[in-house]
């Protein structure tokens, strides 16, 4: 039997992905000011990145907005010749789409709510 449509990448994989996205957007709400760790976010975000979990999950998707996202974020992290401000700031494009944030069901601006002081 042949199968028109593919039954999407195997829920492990796809929650992998989703978790790994949701991780790398709070480590760009960390590298906001006032604290500006943009040097620790883009090491942060390169051991995220460079696990064989996520690398295993990414081999085993299918190609979704969460992977085609997840695929971009990783080219952008590893440009050894980019800046950690360039990097930052090439995430955030990607990473603060509205699309991909209602389907990961992230909060819009958590940043206030986490950062309110006194």
């Amino acid at each position: 039997m042949i199968r028109l449509f593919s039954a999407g990448p195997p829920p492990e994989a796809a929650r992998v992905i989703e978790d790994a996205l949701r991780d790398a957007i709070d480590i760009l709400w960390d590298s906001l000011p006032p604290d500006h760790h943009r040097a620790d976010a883009v090491i942060r975000l390169k051991k995220l990145f460079g696990t064989r979990k996520i690398k295993a999950a990414l081999a085993k998707s299918s190609d979704t907005l969460f992977s085609f996202t997840l695929r971009e974020a990783r080219r952008i992290v590893g440009d050894r010749r980019a800046w950690p401000d360039k990097i930052i700031s090439e995430l955030w494009q990607i990473l603060a789409d509205p699309h991909l944030v209602d389907a990961l069901g992230v909060p819009r601006n958590p940043a206030p709510q986490a950062r309110k002081i006194g």
